[in-house]
Protein backbone atom coordinates (compact mmCIF):
# COMPACT_ATOMS: atom_id res chain seq x y z
CA UNK A 1 0.00 0.00 0.00
CA UNK A 2 1.46 3.53 -0.57
CA UNK A 3 2.73 5.04 2.26
CA UNK A 4 4.94 7.54 0.61
CA UNK A 5 2.92 10.60 2.86
CA UNK A 6 5.15 9.70 4.95
CA UNK A 7 8.30 10.53 3.00
CA UNK A 8 9.98 14.18 4.60
CA UNK A 9 8.83 16.51 1.45
CA UNK A 10 11.88 18.64 0.42
CA UNK A 11 12.73 20.78 -2.97
CA UNK A 12 9.51 20.79 -3.88
CA UNK A 13 8.26 23.07 -7.06
CA UNK A 14 7.51 26.42 -5.24
CA UNK A 15 4.09 28.44 -5.97
CA UNK A 16 6.37 30.86 -8.10
CA UNK A 17 7.86 28.25 -9.98
CA UNK A 18 4.68 26.82 -10.76
CA UNK A 19 3.51 30.03 -12.10
CA UNK A 20 5.79 30.31 -14.22
CA UNK A 21 5.13 26.53 -15.44
CA UNK A 22 1.26 27.44 -16.55
CA UNK A 23 1.82 30.46 -18.08
CA UNK A 24 4.01 27.79 -20.87
CA UNK A 25 1.59 27.52 -24.03
CA UNK A 26 2.16 24.00 -24.10
CA UNK A 27 1.30 23.27 -20.32
CA UNK A 28 -2.08 25.43 -20.58
CA UNK A 29 -3.71 23.09 -23.14
CA UNK A 30 -3.85 20.71 -20.34
CA UNK A 31 -7.26 19.47 -19.46
CA UNK A 32 -7.65 17.53 -16.59
CA UNK A 33 -5.22 17.86 -13.69
CA UNK A 34 -4.94 15.09 -10.74
CA UNK A 35 -2.80 15.94 -7.62
CA UNK A 36 -1.73 13.17 -5.53
CA UNK A 37 0.51 12.57 -2.75
CA UNK A 38 1.90 12.02 -0.44
CA UNK A 39 -1.28 14.15 0.88
CA UNK A 40 -2.05 16.83 -0.92
CA UNK A 41 -3.91 18.60 1.94
CA UNK A 42 -0.69 18.69 3.91
CA UNK A 43 1.03 21.34 1.64
CA UNK A 44 0.32 24.84 2.95
CA UNK A 45 -0.39 26.62 -0.38
CA UNK A 46 -2.81 24.08 -1.69
CA UNK A 47 -5.23 26.04 -1.91
CA UNK A 48 -3.61 28.54 -4.00
CA UNK A 49 -1.96 25.80 -6.39
CA UNK A 50 -5.80 24.44 -7.58
CA UNK A 51 -6.84 28.56 -7.77
CA UNK A 52 -4.11 29.10 -10.00
CA UNK A 53 -4.72 25.98 -12.23
CA UNK A 54 -8.19 26.72 -12.65
CA UNK A 55 -7.23 30.34 -13.07
CA UNK A 56 -4.79 29.42 -15.56
CA UNK A 57 -5.89 26.64 -17.72
CA UNK A 58 -9.10 25.85 -19.84
CA UNK A 59 -11.97 25.15 -17.78
CA UNK A 60 -9.92 21.87 -16.30
CA UNK A 61 -10.85 19.05 -14.31
CA UNK A 62 -9.44 19.63 -11.28
CA UNK A 63 -9.21 16.34 -8.94
CA UNK A 64 -7.34 15.97 -5.43
CA UNK A 65 -6.59 12.35 -3.97
CA UNK A 66 -6.56 12.62 -0.33
CA UNK A 67 -6.04 9.74 2.36
CA UNK A 68 -8.32 11.21 4.23
CA UNK A 69 -6.72 11.23 8.03
CA UNK A 70 -6.71 14.91 8.59
CA UNK A 71 -10.32 15.93 8.80
CA UNK A 72 -10.35 19.35 9.97
CA UNK A 73 -7.04 20.18 8.01
CA UNK A 74 -9.33 18.96 4.39
CA UNK A 75 -12.52 20.26 5.69
CA UNK A 76 -11.16 23.68 6.19
CA UNK A 77 -8.98 23.67 3.19
CA UNK A 78 -12.05 22.20 0.82
CA UNK A 79 -13.90 24.99 2.31
CA UNK A 80 -11.57 27.45 0.92
CA UNK A 81 -11.41 26.00 -2.39
CA UNK A 82 -14.96 25.71 -3.14
CA UNK A 83 -15.31 29.61 -2.31
CA UNK A 84 -12.84 29.90 -5.62
CA UNK A 85 -12.85 26.99 -7.78
CA UNK A 86 -16.21 26.49 -9.51
CA UNK A 87 -16.16 22.79 -10.29
CA UNK A 88 -13.76 20.51 -8.49
CA UNK A 89 -13.46 16.75 -7.27
CA UNK A 90 -11.97 15.18 -3.88
CA UNK A 91 -11.08 11.31 -4.43
CA UNK A 92 -10.79 9.69 -0.54
CA UNK A 93 -8.75 6.15 -0.34
CA UNK A 94 -11.04 3.57 1.45
CA UNK A 95 -9.33 0.01 1.65
CA UNK A 96 -12.06 -1.38 3.86
CA UNK A 97 -14.45 -1.12 6.45
CA UNK A 98 -13.42 -0.90 10.47
CA UNK A 99 -10.37 -2.75 11.45
CA UNK A 100 -9.93 -4.20 7.65
CA UNK A 101 -9.03 -0.24 6.82
CA UNK A 102 -6.93 0.31 9.68
CA UNK A 103 -4.69 -2.85 8.85
CA UNK A 104 -4.19 -2.18 5.24
CA UNK A 105 -2.88 1.70 6.46
CA UNK A 106 -1.29 0.61 9.09
CA UNK A 107 -3.05 2.88 11.00
CA UNK A 108 -5.16 2.09 14.29
CA UNK A 109 -8.09 4.62 13.98
CA UNK A 110 -7.31 5.12 10.53
CA UNK A 111 -11.48 4.02 9.45
CA UNK A 112 -12.71 6.22 11.97
CA UNK A 113 -10.58 9.13 10.73
CA UNK A 114 -11.72 8.42 6.73
CA UNK A 115 -15.35 8.24 8.07
CA UNK A 116 -14.99 11.74 10.04
CA UNK A 117 -13.78 13.20 6.65
CA UNK A 118 -16.24 11.95 4.61
CA UNK A 119 -19.07 13.49 6.95
CA UNK A 120 -17.53 17.07 6.74
CA UNK A 121 -17.07 16.60 3.11
CA UNK A 122 -20.67 15.61 2.73
CA UNK A 123 -21.64 18.36 4.84
CA UNK A 124 -19.74 20.89 1.84
CA UNK A 125 -20.88 18.95 -1.06
CA UNK A 126 -24.38 19.92 -0.08
CA UNK A 127 -23.96 23.71 0.30
CA UNK A 128 -21.64 23.81 -2.61
CA UNK A 129 -22.63 22.94 -5.99
CA UNK A 130 -18.90 22.99 -7.28
CA UNK A 131 -17.32 19.81 -5.31
CA UNK A 132 -17.79 16.07 -6.19
CA UNK A 133 -16.82 13.74 -4.08
CA UNK A 134 -15.68 10.16 -4.52
CA UNK A 135 -14.36 7.01 -2.88
CA UNK A 136 -11.51 5.33 -4.23
CA UNK A 137 -11.07 1.29 -3.47
CA UNK A 138 -7.96 -0.29 -3.78
CA UNK A 139 -8.03 -4.10 -3.99
CA UNK A 140 -6.09 -6.93 -3.42
CA UNK A 141 -6.06 -10.26 -1.32
CA UNK A 142 -6.96 -8.66 1.76
CA UNK A 143 -10.10 -6.63 1.23
CA UNK A 144 -11.66 -7.90 -2.06
CA UNK A 145 -14.84 -9.23 -0.21
CA UNK A 146 -15.41 -5.33 0.97
CA UNK A 147 -15.33 -4.05 -2.49
CA UNK A 148 -19.27 -4.22 -2.44
CA UNK A 149 -19.62 -2.89 1.12
CA UNK A 150 -17.70 0.10 0.66
CA UNK A 151 -19.32 0.60 -2.96
CA UNK A 152 -22.51 0.65 -1.03
CA UNK A 153 -21.02 3.10 1.68
CA UNK A 154 -20.44 5.32 -1.02
CA UNK A 155 -23.84 5.13 -2.35
CA UNK A 156 -25.16 6.06 0.57
CA UNK A 157 -23.32 9.11 1.44
CA UNK A 158 -24.15 10.00 -2.39
CA UNK A 159 -20.29 10.20 -3.55
CA UNK A 160 -18.87 8.48 -6.75
CA UNK A 161 -17.17 5.33 -6.70
CA UNK A 162 -13.96 4.00 -8.50
CA UNK A 163 -11.65 0.95 -7.35
CA UNK A 164 -8.40 -0.45 -9.37
CA UNK A 165 -6.20 -2.94 -8.34
CA UNK A 166 -3.36 -2.73 -5.71
CA UNK A 167 -0.13 -2.33 -7.57
CA UNK A 168 3.51 -1.47 -7.61
CA UNK A 169 5.76 1.15 -8.66
CA UNK A 170 9.39 1.97 -7.48
CA UNK A 171 8.96 5.48 -8.88
CA UNK A 172 5.67 6.81 -7.53
CA UNK A 173 4.95 4.68 -4.61
CA UNK A 174 8.79 3.89 -3.39
CA UNK A 175 7.83 -0.01 -3.48
CA UNK A 176 10.16 -1.58 -6.04
CA UNK A 177 10.11 -5.24 -5.47
CA UNK A 178 7.09 -5.81 -3.21
CA UNK A 179 4.77 -8.27 -3.55
CA UNK A 180 1.49 -7.53 -4.95
CA UNK A 181 -0.90 -10.58 -4.14
CA UNK A 182 -3.95 -9.98 -5.99
CA UNK A 183 -7.40 -12.57 -5.01
CA UNK A 184 -7.25 -16.62 -6.06
CA UNK A 185 -9.38 -17.48 -8.68
CA UNK A 186 -12.56 -17.87 -6.45
CA UNK A 187 -12.02 -14.42 -5.19
CA UNK A 188 -12.10 -13.03 -8.42
CA UNK A 189 -15.01 -14.66 -9.89
CA UNK A 190 -16.67 -12.97 -6.85
CA UNK A 191 -14.79 -10.14 -7.55
CA UNK A 192 -16.23 -10.10 -10.87
CA UNK A 193 -20.00 -10.52 -9.81
CA UNK A 194 -19.53 -7.65 -7.41
CA UNK A 195 -18.41 -5.33 -11.02
CA UNK A 196 -21.51 -6.61 -12.46
CA UNK A 197 -23.21 -4.86 -10.29
CA UNK A 198 -21.69 -1.93 -10.09
CA UNK A 199 -21.33 -1.73 -13.76
CA UNK A 200 -25.37 -2.31 -13.75
CA UNK A 201 -25.75 0.57 -11.37
CA UNK A 202 -23.00 3.06 -13.56
CA UNK A 203 -26.17 3.52 -15.74
CA UNK A 204 -28.74 4.91 -13.12
CA UNK A 205 -26.63 7.55 -11.65
CA UNK A 206 -25.22 10.57 -13.61
CA UNK A 207 -22.06 10.85 -11.72
CA UNK A 208 -21.43 7.03 -13.01
CA UNK A 209 -23.28 7.27 -16.17
CA UNK A 210 -19.94 8.05 -18.60
CA UNK A 211 -19.41 5.15 -20.39
CA UNK A 212 -15.16 5.66 -19.68
CA UNK A 213 -16.60 4.07 -16.05
CA UNK A 214 -18.58 0.73 -17.27
CA UNK A 215 -15.40 0.26 -19.86
CA UNK A 216 -13.05 0.81 -17.40
CA UNK A 217 -14.97 -1.66 -14.75
CA UNK A 218 -15.16 -4.61 -17.54
CA UNK A 219 -11.35 -3.86 -18.29
CA UNK A 220 -10.77 -4.54 -14.91
CA UNK A 221 -12.77 -7.83 -15.03
CA UNK A 222 -10.89 -9.13 -18.52
CA UNK A 223 -7.32 -8.10 -17.08
CA UNK A 224 -8.09 -10.08 -14.15
CA UNK A 225 -8.80 -13.53 -16.03
CA UNK A 226 -6.51 -12.60 -18.76
CA UNK A 227 -9.07 -12.04 -21.15
CA UNK A 228 -9.85 -9.48 -24.23
CA UNK A 229 -7.39 -7.26 -26.06
CA UNK A 230 -5.22 -4.76 -23.80
CA UNK A 231 -5.71 -0.81 -25.10
CA UNK A 232 -2.80 0.84 -26.68
CA UNK A 233 -0.99 2.96 -23.75
CA UNK A 234 -1.31 7.09 -25.06
CA UNK A 235 1.07 8.03 -21.76
CA UNK A 236 3.45 10.51 -22.38
CA UNK A 237 1.71 11.20 -25.56
CA UNK A 238 -1.65 13.16 -24.31
CA UNK A 239 -0.71 12.74 -20.56
CA UNK A 240 2.33 12.58 -18.50
CA UNK A 241 3.23 12.55 -14.65
CA UNK A 242 5.36 15.38 -12.67
CA UNK A 243 7.12 14.57 -9.51
CA UNK A 244 6.90 16.90 -6.88
CA UNK A 245 10.74 18.27 -7.87
CA UNK A 246 9.34 19.04 -11.75
CA UNK A 247 10.59 15.93 -13.69
CA UNK A 248 8.21 15.24 -16.15
CA UNK A 249 7.30 10.89 -17.13
CA UNK A 250 5.29 9.35 -19.29
CA UNK A 251 3.63 7.86 -16.13
CA UNK A 252 3.84 6.76 -12.64
CA UNK A 253 5.27 3.39 -13.42
CA UNK A 254 7.73 4.22 -16.53
CA UNK A 255 11.04 5.07 -14.66
CA UNK A 256 12.29 7.27 -17.71
CA UNK A 257 12.15 11.13 -17.49
CA UNK A 258 11.43 13.28 -20.49
CA UNK A 259 13.14 16.27 -18.67
CA UNK A 260 12.86 18.66 -15.59
CA UNK A 261 10.85 22.34 -15.93
CA UNK A 262 13.20 23.40 -13.67
CA UNK A 263 16.11 23.01 -16.39
CA UNK A 264 13.97 23.42 -20.02
CA UNK A 265 10.79 24.77 -20.51
CA UNK A 266 8.00 22.48 -20.45
CA UNK A 267 7.15 22.78 -24.50
CA UNK A 268 10.90 21.73 -25.05
CA UNK A 269 11.07 18.55 -23.01
CA UNK A 270 6.93 17.87 -24.31
CA UNK A 271 8.55 17.62 -27.94
CA UNK A 272 12.17 17.12 -27.91
CA UNK A 273 14.22 13.94 -29.35
CA UNK A 274 14.36 12.00 -26.02
CA UNK A 275 10.54 12.61 -25.15
CA UNK A 276 9.97 10.97 -28.99
CA UNK A 277 12.51 8.11 -27.91
CA UNK A 278 10.66 7.33 -24.41
CA UNK A 279 7.32 7.39 -26.27
CA UNK A 280 8.40 4.74 -28.53
CA UNK A 281 9.01 2.61 -25.42
CA UNK A 282 5.45 3.07 -24.33
CA UNK A 283 4.20 1.64 -27.43
CA UNK A 284 4.77 -1.66 -26.03
CA UNK A 285 4.12 -0.95 -22.76
CA UNK A 286 2.69 -4.07 -21.26
CA UNK A 287 -0.37 -1.70 -19.90
CA UNK A 288 -1.25 -1.27 -15.69
CA UNK A 289 -3.96 -1.73 -13.60
CA UNK A 290 -4.23 2.54 -12.63
CA UNK A 291 -7.82 4.38 -13.39
CA UNK A 292 -5.40 7.35 -13.98
CA UNK A 293 -3.38 5.89 -16.66
CA UNK A 294 -5.82 2.99 -18.09
CA UNK A 295 -8.82 4.93 -18.17
CA UNK A 296 -7.29 7.59 -21.06
CA UNK A 297 -6.42 4.76 -23.09
CA UNK A 298 -9.60 2.84 -22.69
CA UNK A 299 -11.76 6.12 -24.07
CA UNK A 300 -9.16 6.72 -26.71
CA UNK A 301 -9.30 3.05 -28.55
CA UNK A 302 -12.74 2.42 -27.35
CA UNK A 303 -14.54 5.47 -27.89
CA UNK A 304 -12.42 8.29 -30.46
CA UNK A 305 -10.38 6.04 -32.17
CA UNK A 306 -10.13 7.98 -35.05
CA UNK A 307 -9.73 11.40 -33.30
CA UNK A 308 -6.98 9.63 -31.04
CA UNK A 309 -5.45 8.36 -34.38
CA UNK A 310 -5.11 12.01 -36.01
CA UNK A 311 -3.93 13.07 -32.15
CA UNK A 312 -0.91 11.01 -32.38
CA UNK A 313 0.25 11.79 -36.17
CA UNK A 314 0.25 15.24 -35.01
CA UNK A 315 2.08 14.71 -31.73
CA UNK A 316 4.60 12.68 -33.73
CA UNK A 317 5.09 15.40 -36.43
CA UNK A 318 5.88 18.10 -33.76
CA UNK A 319 8.44 15.74 -32.11
CA UNK A 320 10.25 14.67 -35.12
CA UNK A 321 10.97 18.79 -35.96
Amino acid sequence: MCNIWKTRAYNELSLEELQELVANSTFKKLRVVQITGGEAFLRPDIRQIVSLFYESLREPQISIATNALAPKRIFDVAREICEEVPRWQIWVSLDGLGQTHDRIRGIPGAFGMVMETCRLLRTLKNRYNSLRVGINFTLSNRNYRELESVFLLAREMDFGFSFGMVTTSGLYYGDQGATVQLPEAAGLEEVSRTVKKIIEYCGRVPWFSGQISKLYFRYLCDRMFQEGSRPSCFSGFVSFFMDPKGTVYPCIFMDRALGNVRQEPFDAIWTSAKANCIRQFVKHCANCWTRCESAKDIAFNFIKPAVMRCLLRSTERICRR
